[in-house]
C-alpha cells in the first residue's frame, strides 16, 4: 500500500537530524490550512487533491512553510506517477531554501525515484560528492606583490548552442548545497547501486563500515554490504567483525550468524576468542538464535567465565539441545550453572 511509503517517510522525518545551522525541528512553523488538507488527502492517497492544494501553498512567498510543502508536493507528485516534475520541486527547494528542515529528507526523497528510474548518474552524485576545492594560497604583499590581472572583458564568450533535442539539466545540484552531502544519504545512494556497481560500491561502504565516526551509519554500511554475495563484501563485514570497535563487531557478528555463509561458524568462533565479554555474549546469543549446538558445546566446554556459561546454557535452551543441558545438569561442576540448566532442561522436557 502507498500509505506504508507515507509513514516510512513520517519515521525518516522523526529521526533524521537537521542540517547544520538549520532550524530546530520543534520550532516549525505554523501549518497553513491548505497544507493541513493537503496531509490529509496524502493519508488518504488522493494525489491529485493533494497536488492542487500544495502547489497553491508553495506558490505563497508569504506562506511560512513552503518548505515542508515543497517536500510533500515532491512525494505526492511520485506517487501519482510524476517522477520528473518530483526531481524538479526538489531542485527548486534546495535553490531557494538551502538551509531548510525539509532538505534533507528530500534529497533522501530524489534517492528513492533515482532508484526507482534507474538514474545511475544522479545516485553516483550523492554517492560520490565533489571534492571542497583547496584553500586559496597567500598572495604576498608589499613590493613583491604580482601585479593586478587585466580587467575581464566586457562582453563575454558567447556559450555553445546546447545540441537539439538535449534537454537541459533539471536536477543539477545547486552550487551553494554542494559541500553539505551526509554520510546517512551516501549510504542510501549506495544501497541503491549495490546491485549494478558492486564493484565500485563495495569498497567506499567498507570505509564507512570500518572508519565512520558516527556508529548508526557505519551499521547501515555493514547491512548495506550484507546485500551484496560478492567475496569482497562478504570480506568487509568479516573484517569489521575481527577488528572493528565493540559497537560494529556486534553488528557484524549478527550479520554472519543470520547470512548463512560457510565460513562464517568458523570466523564467529574467531572473534569469540579476543572479544569482549559484550561481543561473546553476541556470538553465544546468535548461535542460539540459529541452533548452533555444537558451536555452544565448544565454547561452554572452553569457557571459564560462569556468566558466559550462564549465557551459553540460555543460548542452548533457545537452540533446543535437550542433550546438551543434559550433561551440563549432570556433569558441570559448578552448582549455580547446574541448577540453571537443570530449570531449562524442564521446560523443555519436564517428562526427563
Amino acid at each position: 500500500m502507498k500509505v506504508l511509503t507515507v509513514l516510512t517517510v513520517l519515521m525518516v522525518l522523526s529521526v533524521v537530524a537537521p542540517l547544520a545551522g538549520a532550524e530546530p525541528l520543534g520550532a516549525a512553523p505554523a501549518e497553513s490550512e491548505r497544507l493541513d488538507r493537503a496531509k490529509d488527502f496524502i493519508a488518504d492517497e488522493r494525489w491529485t487533491r493533494a497536488i492542487a492544494e500544495l502547489r497553491v501553498v508553495v506558490a505563497d512567498r508569504k506562506e511560512p512553510a513552503r518548505d515542508e510543502a515543497a517536500f510533500w508536493l515532491a512525494h505526492s507528485l511520485y506517487q501519482a506517477g510524476e517522477p520528473g516534475e518530483a526531481l524538479s520541486v526538489i531542485d527548486a527547494l534546495e535553490r531557494e531554501q538551502p538551509r531548510s528542515r525539509w532538505v534533507k529528507p528530500a534529497r533522501s526523497l530524489r534517492i528513492e525515484i533515482a532508484h526507482r528510474l534507474k538514474r545511475k548518474d544522479l545516485l553516483w552524485k550523492v554517492a560520490t560528492p565533489p571534492v571542497p576545492p583547496p584553500p586559496p594560497k597567500a598572495v604576498p604583499v608589499g613590493p613583491d606583490a604580482p601585479p593586478p590581472p587585466p580587467p575581464a572583458p566586457i562582453a563575454g564568450k558567447p556559450k555553445r548552442p546546447r545540441a537539439a533535442g538535449v534537454p537541459p539539466v533539471a536536477t543539477a545540484i545547486a552550487p551553494e548545497i554542494a559541500l553539505t552531502w551526509d554520510i546517512d544519504l551516501r549510504i542510501q545512494a549506495l544501497s541503491g547501486l549495490m546491485s549494478s556497481e558492486a564493484a565500485r560500491v563495495v569498497p567506499i561502504l567498507r570505509e564507512f563500515a570500518l572508519k565512520a565516526e558516527d556508529e548508526a551509519q557505519a551499521r547501515r554500511a555493514i547491512y548495506v554490504l550484507a546485500q551484496s554475495n560478492r567475496a569482497d563484501a562478504r570480506s568487509a563485514i568479516v573484517e569489521v567483525a575481527r577488528s572493528g570497535d565493540e559497537p560494529r563487531q556486534v553488528t557484524a557478528v549478527k550479520v554472519l550468524a543470520y547470512q548463512g555463509w560457510p565460513e562464517a561458524e568458523q570466523v564467529l568462533l574467531d572473534v569469540y576468542d579476543g572479544a569482549t565479554p559484550h561481543v561473546k555474549r553476541q556470538v553465544i546469543r546468535v548461535f542460539g538464535n540459529v541452533g548452533s549446538r555444537l558451536q555452544l558445546r565448544q565454547l561452554f566446554n572452553t569457557s571459564q567465565d560462569v556468566e558466559l556459561k550462564h549465557a551459553i546454557v540460555n543460548a542452548l535452551f533457545e537452540a533446543g539441545a535437550t542433550s546438551e543441558l543434559q550433561r551440563i545438569a549432570k556433569q558441570e561442576k559448578n552448582q549455580d550453572v547446574r541448577r540453571a540448566a537443570s530449570a531449562k532442561l524442564e521446560l523443555l522436557a519436564p517428562a526427563k
